[in-house]
């Protein structure tokens, strides 16, 4: 439960800074998405570290760092890839489901929409991603049996 709450929480932050800067700044999406993930990393990492594993070791550059390979590879190669091949498929289904919404350059279009059901998916994805590998290697609190 408590993975879920703070994923939440980043998963805002992460959508907020994204879109911000994909279409307020009018960055490329991808690079807008690994900015916004950059953020949320390290801000995850700490309540990841105390509030989630309850990790009894201090944080470290050490831990940081595998965390950062295993969220990064999830950002740059997971949530890209699946960014990249969902936002066509959404394109297709917003332009059949809704009309124009509206010419009006501030007003929300079809490939914002698009844009964030695909970043939906990918952290979806993702979300599977990091809890499977955050709880086998970097938060692991399981004894070894030599130990």
């Amino acid at each position: 439960m408590r993975f879920i709450c703070v994923g939440l929480f980043n998963t805002m932050l992460d959508f907020l800074m994204f879109n911000f800067l994909a279409f307020m700044v009018h960055l490329p999406v991808l690079v807008a998405n690994t900015i916004s993930v950059c953020v949320g990393v390290v801000v995850s990492y700490f309540l990841n570290h105390s509030f989630v594993f309850k990790y009894h070791k201090s944080p470290s550059l050490k831990s940081f760092l595998k965390f950062f390979v295993v969220t990064g590879m999830s950002v740059l190669i997971v949530q890209t890839i699946v960014i990249a091949v969902m936002t066509p498929l959404y394109s297709s289904i917003v332009s059949m489901l809704l009309p124009k919404i509206s010419s009006n350059p501030m007003a929300i279009n079809q490939q914002q929409i698009a844009v964030n059901l695909a970043k939906i998916s990918a952290v979806c994805v993702g979300m599977f991603w990091n809890f499977f590998f955050y709880s086998k290697t970097i938060f692991n609190t399981t004894k070894k049996v030599n130990e």
